[in-house]
């Protein structure tokens, strides 16, 4: 069955996507299959654009609650033979390490490529070798610099 656009269908399910940041429960909100919506993306340019704020939003709720979790923390029933008792808060400190690796570049573990030869010293290669490590080198850190700086809060709004 093909579902007919509708700007309604797409409003709906880009609010759906924007409070779920699920794309099957967005989609079964708006009354249509979850194909549909993927075709609607790929075929429609605004339509895509405006899934990936949806998208923005919906992280922004998650890590709202995440936030929450780790500031305020969240009740825990206590029982006793049985009962309900009373209740504890717990915080949820590996929610604190994401936030903070997320937020804060001192918080993220370092990483670094040193290379050395024998004993510490030169790596020694032919000049045949050369060329083609030296360009694989060049290829692993552009690769690790880009993964880094797409990494970064805010690099997807750009």
């Amino acid at each position: 069955m093909v579902t007919k656009v509708t700007p309604e269908k797409k409003i709906a399910f880009l609010a759906a996507l924007a409070e779920t940041g699920n794309v099957s429960r967005a989609a079964t909100a708006a009354g249509v299959e979850r194909m549909t919506v993927y075709r609607w993306r790929d075929e429609d340019e605004e339509f895509c654009a405006a899934w990936e704020r949806a998208k923005r939003v919906g992280m922004g709720l998650l890590e709202d609650e995440a936030l929450r979790r780790a500031h305020d923390g969240v009740d825990k029933p206590v029982f006793h033979q049985g009962y309900q008792c009373g209740t504890i808060r717990e915080y949820s400190d590996t929610l604190t390490i994401f936030l903070l690796k997320a937020h804060d570049p001192k918080y993220r573990e370092k990483t670094g490529l040193e290379l050395t030869g024998a004993n510490g010293g030169p790596v020694q290669m032919s000049d045949s070798q050369v060329a083609g490590r030296l360009a694989a080198l060049i290829a692993v850190a552009q690769a690790r610099q880009a993964q880094e700086q797409a990494d970064e809060p805010g690099a997807d709004l750009v």
